[in-house]
């Protein structure tokens, strides 16, 4: 508390006395930077801020650290209910999931590595160098870490740069592991990890520590896939790696179809080899990719689990009155697959020769709206006149013909008759006019002309 006329004291140098007070000046510190005049500093006052800003942030990074791991030891999250400390960050601090993990892990991490936390809280090194220095000594022997850390540690303080921190790192692991007795060959194997965090509508965020195997894998399929595709392509490196990723996944998923499906695929190996009954049998294909004048077993049943009954419109016999026909038949080029095979009844009636060579095509079931029979692409043939189209007298139009026909020949063989036996009785006369009908009607009905040769032939397979 200042006197009356006493000037300030200097916030500089004011040292907190409490927790609540440090966090409060930092607090009040930082709000001062966010809501000042940038624009307004001159480029050497912007640069001193901005490396200040980064010594807070590694001053923050150990602070939160040694504060996280306190209340995890003493077991803070279970009293308000939580089962770890990732929760309560969750719950209490509202931050995704992703960040209360790495929140946690700097916890973990700076207590195996306490030179590290001691370089974060005197600002000599960022929180970003620091983590690759822990992941780098976490693969030395236990007893070799903190010896590792010190010299990583000096050599950045001096001056280094991160590659050259890199090399140094190596060169450690080198002489401190024996050949064969790292528990991940020297690879990294054992700190591999990755992360998905799905964002807003599904967006995703990733991040993790590779191998060396899998970044070379990884980075050449980013070479190869993300390549600008001429002087139009306008996106930025980070676009054309992002998008050869998942052109990369799309391209495994499709060879993954094709090596776990089919009666050689590993779905129909394992389900055979694992399972019994019915489940234990082979994959077979719904579609042989030619024609074939028998339908195999498999596809009849197929077709009898999707149809259910007779395929045509308004018809409801059973399966077992019914046959599997091609909707497009086998000599006008239709395969025998699932989608080219319907279920009709077998027995005589109209709707069975749709299939069968007329040239109407019947679309499966499951789309009602396109039972009805659809005009083929190519031009409709002429048909014969069919034999069963009834007059008003109940008799065929064709047959009505074929008997006037025979009426005249009768009438012909009567005038011949008569004039060369007029002698001849009455009776003999109607049995020559009858033989001779007989022999009218029967030339109507056979022949090349004739009645049997107009009706059309019904076919028996499709």
């Amino acid at each position: 508390m200042c006197l009356p006329g006493q000037p300030p004291a200097d916030p500089v140098t004011a040292v907190p006395v409490t927790a609540a007070d440090a966090a409060a000046m930092a607090q009040a510190g930082l709000a001062f930077l966010a809501h000042a005049d940038a624009a307004s500093m001159p480029a050497a006052a912007q640069a001193d801020c901005l490396r200040a800003l980064e010594r807070i942030e590694s001053l923050h990074t150990a602070a939160r650290a040694t504060v996280l791991a306190a209340f995890m030891t003493g077991g803070g999250c279970q009293d308000d209910g939580q089962g770890s400390a990732r929760a309560w960050l969750r719950w209490q601090t509202r931050v995704t999931n992703g960040a209360a993990a790495g929140a946690v892990g700097w916890a973990r991490r700076l207590t195996a590595h306490l030179a590290v936390g001691d370089a974060l809280a005197a600002g000599e090194i960022s929180a970003s160098w620091a983590r690759e220095i822990c992941g780098w000594t976490a693969r030395l022997p236990a007893d070799k870490q903190a010896d590792a850390d010190a010299i990583l540690l000096a050599a950045a303080v001096g001056g280094a740069e991160l590659a050259d921190l890199a090399g140094l790192a190596e060169e450690i692991q080198r002489r401190c592991t024996g050949p064969d007795t790292d528990a991940d060959g020297g690879d990294g194997f054992a700190d591999r990890w990755l992360r998905l965090d799905l964002t807003l509508h599904g967006a995703g965020r990733v991040e993790g520590d590779l191998t060396p195997q899998c970044a070379a894998a990884l980075r050449a399929v980013l070479e190869a896939l993300g390549k600008k595709a001429g002087p139009e392509d306008v996106r930025s490196k980070g676009q054309r790696d992002h998008d050869a990723l998942e052109e990369a996944c799309r391209l495994l998923l499709r060879h993954a179809a094709d090596v776990l499906s089919g009666p050689a695929g590993l779905a129909a190996f394992l389900r055979t080899s694992l399972l019994d009954g019915a489940a234990a049998s082979i994959s077979l294909p719904l579609d042989t990719g030619k024609p074939s004048e028998e339908i195999p077993a498999h596809l009849r049943r197929a077709v009898i689990l999707r149809d259910r009954h007779c395929a045509f419109p308004g018809c409801s016999q059973r399966p077992a009155a019914c046959q599997v026909h091609h909707i497009r038949p086998r000599s006008k080029g239709g395969t025998t697959k699932l989608t080219n095979l319907l279920l009709l009844c077998a027995l005589p009636s109209p709707h069975r020769r749709a299939p069968l060579g007329l040239g109407h095509h019947l679309a499966p079931r499951r789309h009602h709206h396109r039972d009805q029979p659809r005009r083929p692409a190519h031009p409709a043939q002429p048909r014969p006149p069919s034999p069963r189209r009834l007059t008003r007298g109940g008799l065929p139009v064709v047959l009505r013909a074929r008997n006037a026909q025979a009426d005249s020949a009768v009438g012909s063989s009567r005038a011949a008759s008569s004039s060369r036996a007029a002698s001849s009785s009455r009776a003999a006369g109607s049995s020559r006019a009858a033989g001779a009908s007989r022999v009218a009607g029967s030339a109507c009905l056979t022949g090349s002309a004739g009645l049997a040769a107009s009706v059309p032939k019904s076919r028996t397979s499709c």
